[in-house]
């Protein structure tokens, strides 16, 4: 029973952000969420892959505070924003709104998120409910950022900082969430931030 309880509490972001998209967003249907959740879903083998290969045959352990800190931007950062990034490329775009693509990509990176909130559960990992939380909002957050980065390349207006925020934001949450006490409050911090970056790209490209 505490086993689907805790199923049903993971993927609960999950079910408000399609439910919500599906009613707010005009342009949005709901078979974008289904290819979103697949994409989501489909990013976690190559990071899994890749933090494993890294790990395992480049002993990559980190001595020092810049060491913590450019770990956090390689595999939280880079592998994971890369390979949401990579899969995002897969879904419809050029015949799809920013709004709707937006919305999207925010469900994919909640669906990483959720996933990766219930494994972290069912392994048995000390994370607080907050810090599972936290850490779903910052994959819905990045996962925009590089949705508006896709859906840009693909219609000839690339915004490159919005894939860089994105990669930025979540090494530096990461970052900040590996400490206790005070300290931890600067991941919110990166969370305010990524939401002002990814609403300031949405907002110019609906401007235009």
């Amino acid at each position: 029973m505490i086993l689907y309880v805790t199923l049903a509490l993971c993927f609960l972001p999950l079910l408000a952000g399609i439910v919500f998209s599906a009613v707010k967003v005009p342009s949005f249907k709901l078979s974008y969420s289904v290819w979103a959740v697949g994409a989501g879903f489909a990013a976690l083998v190559p990071i899994i892959v890749i933090q494993f290969v890294i790990r395992r045959f480049f002993n990559f352990s980190p001595a020092s505070l810049a060491a913590v800190f450019l770990s956090a931007l390689l595999f939280n950062g880079l592998i994971e924003e890369g390979a949401k990034a990579l899969f995002l490329f897969l879904l419809p775009v050029k015949a799809v709104p920013i709004s709707a693509f937006t919305a999207s990509a925010l469900i994919a990176g909640t669906a990483l998120g959720s996933f990766e909130a219930l494994v972290y559960c069912i392994a048995g990992t000390h994370y607080s409910p907050l810090r599972l939380i936290t850490a779903v909002v910052l994959h819905a957050l990045c996962s925009g950022l590089s949705g508006i980065f896709v859906w840009t390349l693909k219609n000839g207006k690339a915004r490159k900082a919005a894939f860089v925020s994105a990669l930025f934001c979540h090494g530096l949450y990461n970052f900040f969430a590996s400490f206790g006490g005070f300290v931890w409050w600067f991941s919110i911090a990166v969370l305010l931030f990524a939401a002002v970056r990814l609403r300031y790209y949405y907002t110019d490209l609906k401007r235009e």
